[in-house]
């Protein structure tokens, strides 16, 4: 099979789950100071780090699955009968593991890292160009 060019927005899904696994595992979303100690802690860390594991994995997925399907001759299983929906699903997970780790994270502390808010933006976004590709022209 011959790789197929990705469109526009393949390009831009395929950066935001991408981006999305750079926050979660980089990014500070916890900025905690305590006298003179600083503490940062990334999407994947405490507290609630699973939830940022999971939803990096599942971005990951996410992006590996967009490149296998134009990159590689391989099949893969598909989860609702369709790789959008596969992708859907993936991307679905990565934004409720992403907000609840957000909602907990507001009760434990208030003091959120600029990776947390990115994370809302981006993990909303590529939900809604996941369900209304017509948004791009």
């Amino acid at each position: 099979m011959k790789a197929q060019a990705l469109t526009k927005i393949e390009w831009i899904v395929g950066g935001l789950a991408a981006f999305l696994v750079i926050d979660l595992l980089v990014f500070p979303w916890v900025d905690v100071s305590i006298g003179p100690i600083d503490f940062t802690s990334s999407g994947t860390g405490a507290p609630d780090g699973a939830l940022g594991v999971i939803g990096m994995l599942a971005a990951l997925a996410f992006a590996v699955d967009l490149g296998i399907q134009k990159f590689a001759s391989m099949e893969l299983p598909m989860l609702g009968g369709s790789r959008e929906r596969t992708r859907l699903i993936f991307a679905a997970v990565a934004t409720g593991c992403i907000w609840l780790k957000f909602l907990l994270h507001v009760s434990h502390t208030g003091d959120l890292g600029y990776g947390a808010w990115l994370a809302l933006v981006a993990s909303v976004g590529l939900v809604v160009l996941l369900v209304r590709p017509d948004l791009v022209r």
